[in-house]
């Protein structure tokens, strides 16, 4: 475990690399076990208990002799290009932060669609009588058209600003 040139007419200069070396102070693979990156930065004989455990990037944490905590990162920070890219925007949602290759795009409301790793389909489409929009038949107060009395019908949902209120029978 102990590495070091010899030294003649002296003691050597020995090294213990906590990270590699069996011994009762070392990392053991505690930090590769963790997905993390070992480091010893004192690697002096009497300086034990010096490794480090760090996060892979982009997360920046450490820990000396013991695994690094909050390794996670959101995923959004790297990838949401794909989803603010896409026609029509879209917005990015890491469900869970400590787990890599799980992040979405969800449509922006009122569209109604998830895509795991990549822009959603059907983002542009929306049924404006049902929807809920500045542009729809209800934009918040209600349906324009069921407080006259009379049904919606959107001829096209991939049509914005096409609804079409219409007289109902008795």
């Amino acid at each position: 475990p102990l590495t070091g040139a010899a030294k003649t007419i002296g003691a050597a200069e020995c090294e213990l690399d906590e990270c590699t070396a069996d011994c009762a102070t070392c990392a053991k693979g505690a930090c590769e076990a963790e997905g993390q990156i070992c480091e010893d930065p004192d690697k002096a004989e009497a300086m034990t208990s010096t490794w480090q455990c760090k996060c892979k990037p982009p997360s920046v944490n450490v820990a000396t002799a013991r695994p690094a905590p909050h390794c996670h990162h959101n995923e959004c920070e790297d990838e949401s290009g794909a989803c603010e890219g896409a026609v029509p925007p879209q917005v990015c949602v890491d469900p869970h932060p400590d787990t890599t290759g799980d992040w979405e795009c969800h449509c922006a409301p009122p569209a109604a669609g998830v895509q795991k790793q990549g822009a959603a389909d059907g983002c542009g489409s929306w049924n404006e009588c049902v929807a809920e929009c500045s542009h729809c038949a209800n934009s918040g107060a209600g349906s324009v058209c069921a407080m006259a009395g009379q049904t919606c019908t959107d001829p096209d949902p991939a049509v914005h600003n096409n609804w079409v209120c219409e007289c109902a029978a008795p």
